[in-house]
């Protein structure tokens, strides 16, 4: 009971903050316009990740997801899988993606091996880091060249400052030493006049 108490209070405290993330800038051009939304706990831990892909180019792009990845915020990279994909296929290789020239995509991504299998299968949550980083590459083919460009956001934790208690007020002493008195002359006064006898 007491480990529960401690691991209650423990969640509890961790849950008091946000998270926020934001992407980094880069000075590249790019054939691509990429737009990432995580879906980050109270806890710091990323849950998903859907891209919304824009070719802004006049030529057709075609993502290579075999030669993609993703950087985790404890350095270690990822081979990732994206929305098409079944699970027990994660390993299997990818069929890529093409994009029209001036046209969009929706995918979903996220790291093949944090996935749980059991009865159901679900993704595994990333644990993130203040001001840790998030990067995906990306490798598209791209008229007869083949590029690879990068992505990252950082993420950051906000501290919810814990509301300040206002002052308890002094106990009036007077007051209820005033009612105690009162209450011991009454008590007298029915004493006296035979009304209350004590056994």
């Amino acid at each position: 009971m007491l480990l529960l108490a401690l691991l209650s209070v423990g969640i509890l405290a961790k849950a008091r903050s946000t998270w926020s993330y934001s992407p980094l800038p880069s000075s590249e051009t790019r054939s691509l316009q990429l737009i990432g939304t995580f879906d980050v706990s109270s806890l710091g831990r990323a849950q998903s990740l859907v891209l919304t892909i824009i070719n802004q180019s006049s030529n057709l792009v075609t993502v290579l997801w075999d030669e993609c990845a993703m950087v985790l915020p404890d350095g270690s990279s990822q081979r990732i899988i994206h929305t098409d994909v079944r699970i027990i296929d994660r390993a299997a290789p990818q069929a890529p993606t093409a994009i029209a020239p001036n046209s969009r995509t929706t995918e979903s991504v996220w790291p093949s091996q944090y996935f749980s299998i059991g009865k159901y299968v679900h993704e595994r949550d990333i644990s993130l880091q203040d001001q840790g980083i998030i990067r995906l590459y990306l490798t598209c083919q791209i008229g007869d060249g083949r590029h690879t460009e990068e992505w990252a956001w950082v993420f950051a934790e906000h501290i919810i400052p814990k509301p300040e208690r206002e002052p308890r007020k002094p106990i009036n002493w007077g007051f209820w030493l005033g009612i105690l008195g009162a209450w011991t002359l009454f008590v007298g006064i029915l004493y006296a006049t035979g009304i209350y006898v004590p056994e």
